[in-house]
């Protein structure tokens, strides 16, 4: 710089305004350009492979404060079978979560494009589009739909069989009834109970009652006291009488299950209280005829005051 401005000192013919141009513009030389601001990292939605993962994932939304929960709501079950630490957003924004389940707003800036179409192409086909406006439940008919849901389970297993386990309407007919296999064996092979309730959750919804029985059941031994939470989404049968001169009722086969299965539970979990908070939502139906029946067999054990747990509770 000091050889610079000698020469231009002992140039007559440069003028002290040019000078002072020449200096600014050799500053600006000098100084070094702002260091480049790294774009913000996108998620990889093929980085949830499990509940954890998907914990994160949700935390991550919700602590960015999106007035928008469907993201949320795609892959969560109805809330009473979550757990609590499991659960990443406030009560404010849970409340943001309405039963609107053709929507899905997916936050900007989070995911690649590549991954927001396949997210929306995903809920179309399992949340969106099983519900006319006929109020029919929709077979899954399309060979296009049917592939991009086969090659999802390969691509996102984890996440293409939470969100088929979350969807509040029937899959019914053959595609699904083979695409559920993948979701069973996916949700099955987690150790994270949640995971199981809302597949239990998902097989009653689609009219496959002894199946979610049987996980119902298993969490039930495991003292998963949420589980009961899945049961009134069982559609169970009640006895009914019957013309026979050997008996007066008929064994109803789901009831059967239920009954001792209850039992096992309240005996194992040395009669907890919380039973008959849970017993007190329950409307009228066979579930409360069933559990209001265990009650009384067992109200030296657990007293719930029937007049306060069970009635005027419809």
């Amino acid at each position: 710089m000091r050889i610079l401005f000698y020469h231009l000192n002992k140039n007559p013919f440069i003028s002290r305004r040019s000078l002072l141009i020449i200096f600014i513009f050799s500053l600006f030389s000098c100084t070094s350009s702002p260091p480049k601001q790294k774009p913000p990292q996108l998620y990889d939605l093929k980085q949830v492979q499990d509940r954890q993962a998907l914990g994160e994932f949700l935390g991550v939304v919700c602590a960015a404060g999106w007035p928008d929960m469907s993201l949320v709501k795609l892959v969560t079950p109805p809330r009473q079978m979550l757990s609590e630490e499991m659960t990443p957003c406030s009560d404010k924004q849970k409340a943001m979560i309405v039963n609107n389940w053709d929507k899905l707003i997916t936050p900007y800036g989070y995911l690649s494009a590549k991954d927001e179409v396949w997210l929306y192409e995903a809920h179309r086909i399992v949340q969106k589009d099983y519900f006319d406006h006929m109020s029919n439940w929709k077979r899954l008919d399309d060979p296009r739909d049917i592939s991009f849901l086969h090659s999802a389970f390969v691509t996102h297993p984890y996440l293409t069989a939470r969100m088929m386990a979350s969807a509040r309407g029937p899959h019914i007919g053959d595609a699904w009834h083979l695409l559920s296999t993948h979701m069973d064996r996916i949700l099955l092979a987690s150790n994270n109970d949640e995971d199981r309730r809302l597949l239990a959750y998902a097989m009653a919804r689609d009219g496959r009652e002894h199946q979610a029985l049987d996980v119902i059941a298993e969490q039930l031994q495991k003292g998963d006291a949420l589980a009961l939470h899945v049961l009134p989404y069982v559609a169970l049968d009640m006895p009914e009488p019957i013309d026979d001169e050997m008996a007066d009722t008929t064994e109803p086969e789901l009831g059967y299950r239920v009954v001792p299965m209850l039992e096992s539970y309240l005996i194992q979990q040395n009669y907890p209280q919380s039973f008959c908070f849970w017993a007190k939502k329950l409307t009228l139906g066979p579930l409360k005829y069933y559990t209001e029946m265990i009650l009384n067999n067992f109200e030296d054990s657990i007293a719930c005051h029937q007049s306060q747990y069970l009635q005027g509770t419809d």
